[in-house]
């Protein structure tokens, strides 16, 4: 069963999971970035990868904004490919959300985006994709569920770690050629539609594996600290990790502006998976979970959930044992 070319007596994979997401808009410039709370900061600071990504545009309805005795009342505009869509909601309890909040306003210059205002003049500017969620958690917006607005299409998927200096996704996007390529077709094909960023943090990863059931725990245990030892310590990089989810991500999407910019895979992903076939590992996972940020990725590839599970096989060889023929013989 056990093919000549494994070293160990084991399936050993490699998983990355992501961690924090932030959503921005292209036209996001420093001045929004800093005003964004410093943990949100500290997070985008330490972004590896980022999808762009397509959706009916949303905006507040300026007119509709109320505010008394903490009941809160907005508006909200989204454009479709058949037309607008208007509906209005109320949170009673503002103050659960925004704790000592004074005033709220729609930012002056950028329509999407809600200003917030505390004592001592202290003010945050939140996104409406952020806010929309508060008052669906209270209001029913069925004509704005009908539209999809939770459903994120992917079009293109990139790493942002730098190869001398370090970087993010937000430095990254930054007179990034492809996105004004997909922002021009968009803006001239498709009005009705928004572009939007989201930057992904990558957890630590974490090596696995499944025994044949003819080896002990004992065995399995001892090749997988084996394994681990080898590859961690070769500190295993912050801009290998990026690179690999990177080339999982879009071999599992297809995103289509990636395969029209024919995006191909770097000589250091090809660095990466030759690494992990010296050490034996036959496979590499990442798993995107964005249900925290209630919002769903999706592809002309991959339906839309907000749970996603993208695998790339290291070997080519047919004859390896696999994941199915160790479990088939349990």
């Amino acid at each position: 069963m056990q093919d000549s070319k494994q070293q160990y007596l084991l399936e050993p994979y490699l998983l990355l999971s992501s961690k924090e997401f932030v959503l921005i808009r292209p036209s996001d410039d420093s001045d929004f970035f800093d005003g964004l709370f410093p943990e949100v900061q500290d997070i985008i600071n330490e972004t590896n990868i980022y999808f762009i990504c397509k959706k009916p545009r949303m905006r507040f309805i300026e007119e509709s904004l109320f505010y008394n005795n903490h009941i809160l009342q907005l508006g909200f505009e989204l454009t479709t490919k058949k037309g607008l869509k208007r509906e209005l909601g109320v949170l009673h309890n503002s103050q659960a959300f925004f704790p000592k909040a004074i005033s709220f306003s729609v930012h002056t210059g950028r329509k999407s985006k809600l200003v917030v205002t505390y004592p001592n003049n202290a003010s945050r500017t939140h996104v409406i994709e952020d806010i929309f969620y508060l008052f669906d958690a209270v209001c029913t917006f069925s004509s704005f569920l009908d539209c999809e607005v939770l459903d994120y299409e992917v079009l293109y998927i990139g790493q942002s770690t730098g190869n001398k200096m370090p970087s993010n996704a937000y430095k990254r996007i930054q007179k990034h050629e492809k996105l004004q390529k997909i922002l021009s077709d968009l803006g001239e094909n498709e009005p009705y539609n928004e572009v939007f960023i989201l930057m992904v943090t990558l957890d630590k990863p974490a090596l696995f594996g499944i025994a044949d059931h003819k080896f002990s725990d004992d065995s399995e245990i001892n090749n997988i600290d084996s394994i681990r030892n080898h590859i961690f310590n070769d500190k295993l990089s912050r801009k290998e990790t990026a690179n690999i989810a990177e080339c999982c991500l879009i071999k599992y999407f297809s995103p289509s502006y990636n395969i029209m910019l024919k995006n191909n895979v770097s000589s250091g992903t090809e660095k990466f998976l030759k690494k992990c076939r010296n050490y034996d590992i036959n496979s590499v996972s990442v798993i995107i979970d964005t249900s925290a940020r209630a919002l769903n990725l999706f592809s002309s590839k991959k339906e839309s959930k907000s749970t996603h599970h993208a695998k790339l096989k290291v070997h080519l060889d047919d004859n390896r044992v696999g994941f199915k023929e160790i479990l088939s013989s349990h």
